[in-house]
């Protein structure tokens, strides 16, 4: 955590998502800009526990989270149905439509600033090649551990988002480079909500993954070898949720 960035704005855009990395950044950039502005992408398919989350950090540090979304009113979910396929790790149009491109637009009418990442390098081999400054974009928390991360927010007084209490990543809870255990906590939670989505599914014709439905993620044995697939190197190579993977 020695290494420093220079700040060149008064003011901070922080890509915020609600994940602890993203948070931390959010409260590194509170203790060094005079203004600061978090911006959340809306892929409409986010974890509940995380929409409560953001009213949550709102209240505690009394501040507005500006929240966008792109052309699809319906996010992730209209997306899908629109192009009758699912992202996979070689075709992320979603991170394109809900996530960079609706940030670009944004910004374009943004007085000068800096721009803030909750991006870490222990995270990923193409995160640890990443600059912490690359001009007036910043990655305050690049070399800080998830010890460092966790202890941080915990010293500002606030708490972290709830979905760590039962998936190990903040995104969204049908992705599908995300675990099939994350699948059947959201079934477990919100069988109404992922009942749509299985409906969805049958009338595209297209698979959650090449190998495996959505319906045969929710019923995917712990400790199976789909499972087991780490694609955490696609969730954190780019900008999955322009921010954070949220380890």
């Amino acid at each position: 955590m020695t290494e420093t960035v220079r700040i060149g704005n008064d003011t901070a855009i922080v890509a915020y998502s609600g994940g602890k990395d993203s948070t931390a950044t959010l409260l590194w950039a509170l203790d060094h800009y005079a203004r600061v502005i978090p911006v959340f992408c809306d892929t409409k398919a986010e974890w509940p526990e995380t929409y409560e989350y953001l009213d949550y950090v709102e209240q505690k540090l009394c501040l507005a989270i500006i929240r966008i979304s792109g052309k699809w009113s319906g996010g992730l979910f209209e997306w899908v149905e629109h192009y009758r396929f699912w992202p996979t790790m070689w075709a992320r149009g979603c991170t394109t439509e809900l996530k960079k491109q609706p940030m670009t637009r944004w910004l374009r009418g943004q007085p000068p600033h800096d721009l803030l990442f909750g991006q870490r390098a222990e995270e990923s081999a193409a995160r640890a090649l990443l600059p912490m400054q690359q001009g007036n974009l910043l990655r305050p928390v690049l070399r800080w551990s998830r010890v460092d991360v966790i202890n941080y927010i915990r010293s500002k007084g606030l708490k972290m988002n709830p979905v760590y209490a039962f998936v190990d990543r903040a995104n969204c809870c049908v992705c599908p480079l995300g675990k099939p255990s994350g699948i059947r906590e959201f079934q477990r939670r919100y069988p109404m909500l992922l009942a749509r989505w299985l409906q969805m599914e049958n009338q595209i014709g297209h698979s959650w993954r090449d190998s495996m439905t959505l319906r045969q993620a929710a019923q995917v044995e712990q400790g199976s070898l789909f499972e087991t697939t780490d694609y955490s190197e696609c969730l954190l190579d780019g900008l999955c949720d322009l921010g954070d993977g949220e380890k």
